[in-house]
């Protein structure tokens, strides 16, 4: 595709990834953009690449290393955040 900086990209998504929740998100922006300045296809591949990174992390691995590491069966583990009922009035 030649991005320029693809290393240093590269580095900083690694570093960002280690953040929860938004570190992957926050590091898909900053590569988006520079890919996109280089040129639109650029950047069109690099975000659906993303997006299909982040799908297969959130619903693949992360069951599967949740259900290792609590010992429960990875279909369970999505489904173990509690939820909040709103109080009546």
């Amino acid at each position: 595709m030649g991005v320029p900086f693809a290393v240093a990209l590269g580095l900083i998504v690694a570093i960002l990834d280690l953040i929860p929740l938004a570190g992957a998100t926050i590091a898909a922006i900053i590569v988006g953009a520079v890919a996109f300045l280089h040129s639109i296809p650029a950047g069109i591949v690099v975000v659906v690449f993303f997006i299909v990174y982040q799908q297969i992390e959130n619903h693949l691995l992360q069951p599967i290393v949740y259900g290792r590491t609590v010992q429960l069966s990875p279909l369970v583990s999505p489904h173990l955040r509690p939820h909040r009922r709103r109080a009546r009035r």
